[in-house]
């Protein structure tokens, strides 16, 4: 656009004197085209006579000066709305995101596996959730480096008496559930701390969009899980021991580690200790000393010890229990990892130690500690035939 600038002005004697010059502008926006020519107009004309050009020129760059400012106010006004609307719109898709998630979780059917409810419903945290607290339970979800999910769960004893065990569990987003396996666990001064493994082999990390936590009374793992498991061991012909349950006669038949049958027919009449035990157990180490002098003593009398071993090899076991020198014949559980499971589902062996006896007639009297042992294995060699 090419401007040209009067200057016009007037002396005392009337005599009129008008200069002009020409410069070359960029083309404004019809929208402020009125505003650009009065302004130049205005402050160009503000002049006296005689003024040079640059001060004409000065004076057009503060009406450039005033223009651009206008044009600020309103671009800096323009994108303030912008923001506004993009945030909202945020804030929308935000929400909607949030809802088609939960329908989405509410069109899924979470199923539990038999004897199992949830504690916590599976939810649309997935890939994003670290942690939490929430009903008396305190929770964390960690990535390890060897490409595993852990899952750390931490409870008071109280507020889980009733409860035999939790699980976790992630599903896909079709649905599909991949359990979370027991890893290590233990208690300390009325809290309970347990620790459960998902292999990220079987499900990426980012193809998990929702986690629940199940858990199992006391009840369903007695009369529904247990027995489940003891059937599924029994028909792989892998070693199997029931759900203990005391008062009852507990009847079992194991292959020990020196290819001999132990059967608890063939222990009727004897006080019988079965030992569950590991050498990566340091209290179960601990205790054998104990152990082989009470059957050191007792044996003579009607006193025998099974030894349930809990090594993950057969070659571990042999090697620890002849360098212990253990007398007694001992059972290997399942080594590979889901008949672990069983075995520890079927009897119900949350941690070693464990000690269980049983009386001359086969019944199951006691499920005690080491500290408790002498005095109960007593009660039972010398109680009244």
């Amino acid at each position: 656009m090419r401007i040209k600038a009067v200057a016009v002005s007037k002396n005392k004697y009337e005599n009129r004197l008008e200069k002009s010059f020409t410069m070359q502008f960029p083309e404004p926006t019809r929208l402020h085209d009125t505003i650009w020519q009065s302004l130049l107009r205005g402050v160009i004309a503000r002049g006296s006579d005689g003024d040079p050009i640059f001060l004409k020129l000065w004076r057009l760059g503060k009406c450039l000066k005033v223009y651009w400012n206008y044009l600020s106010i309103c671009l800096a006004t323009i994108m303030k709305r912008m923001n506004r609307l993009l945030t909202g719109a945020s804030v929308l898709m935000s929400l909607q995101c949030a809802i088609m998630r939960a329908q989405s979780a509410n069109d899924l059917k979470f199923e539990n596996a038999p004897g199992w409810v949830w504690r916590l419903k599976p939810n649309g945290a997935g890939t994003d959730w670290t942690s939490a607290n929430t009903d008396g339970l305190a929770m964390r979800l960690d990535e390890l480096k060897n490409g595993k999910l852990l899952f750390s769960l931490a409870h008071t004893l109280d507020s889980t008496r009733n409860i035999a065990r939790f699980r976790p569990v992630a599903f896909n987003a079709t649905g599909q559930r991949f359990d979370f396996l027991p890893d290590s666990g233990g208690s300390t001064e009325g809290v309970a701390l347990e620790a459960f493994i998902l292999d990220l082999a079987n499900v990426p990390r980012e193809q998990i969009k929702y986690l629940g936590l199940e858990q199992l009374s006391h009840d369903n793992l007695r009369d529904v899980v247990a027995p489940t498991a003891f059937k599924s061991l029994k028909d792989a012909a892998a070693n199997a021991l029931p759900f203990p349950r005391i008062g009852e006669r507990y009847d079992f038949e194991l292959m020990a580690i020196n290819g001999q049958v132990v059967s608890s027919h063939k222990l009727r009449g004897k006080v019988v200790l079965l030992d569950f035990w590991a050498s990566w157990c340091p209290p179960c180490m601990a205790g054998l000393p104990k152990i082989k002098e009470m059957y050191r003593k007792l044996n003579a009398h009607g006193f025998e010890v099974i030894g349930l071993n809990h090594d993950w090899t057969i070659e571990v076991a042999k090697r620890t229990v002849a360098k212990e020198e253990l007398p007694w014949s001992n059972v290997l559980a399942p080594t590979q990892k889901d008949k672990r499971e069983l075995w520890l589902t079927a009897n119900d062996t949350p941690a070693l130690p464990r000690l269980l006896l049983m009386d001359q007639d086969g019944v199951l009297r006691a499920d005690c500690a080491f500290g408790d042992l002498e005095v109960e294995i007593d009660k039972l060699m010398n109680r009244k035939k």
